[in-house]
């Protein structure tokens, strides 16, 4: 098996950017104590996973624990805390670069977010 892609945050570009922030007043503006600044970070890491040339020709089902164990490795907060955000990031349409991800794949991606499958 290939080793836990690594996404790191990048710089995101500024119509992903109100697209995240918009995501966020519609999601978890209204929690207590959530900022946007809180949620950036799952976000931009969203933003990298669909980006990053290591998830590239892989299936989603087979890197989605790695993602999970890298983010709970780098971040604060739980999986379950930002799975949404992240979701969100990588389902926008502009990720992975390139639009190379399918509906098929995104399907997946939704579902393994959603209910934790990962091979449905």
């Amino acid at each position: 098996m290939e080793p836990a892609p690594h996404a790191t945050a990048s710089a995101v570009p500024s119509q992903d950017e109100t697209h995240f922030r918009r995501h966020f007043n519609r999601t978890f503006a209204q929690d207590n104590g959530a900022t946007y600044e809180s949620y950036r970070p799952a976000y931009r890491y969203g933003y990298a996973v669909g980006s990053d040339e290591g998830s590239n020709g892989r299936e989603w089902d087979s890197v989605e624990s790695e993602v999970r164990r890298d983010w709970e490795r780098q971040h604060q907060g739980t999986w379950e805390q930002f799975q949404v955000a992240i979701r969100s990031a990588v389902l926008s349409g502009a990720m992975p670069l390139g639009g190379s991800l399918s509906t098929a794949q995104k399907n997946t991606i939704a579902c393994w977010i959603d209910h934790g499958a990962v091979s449905d």
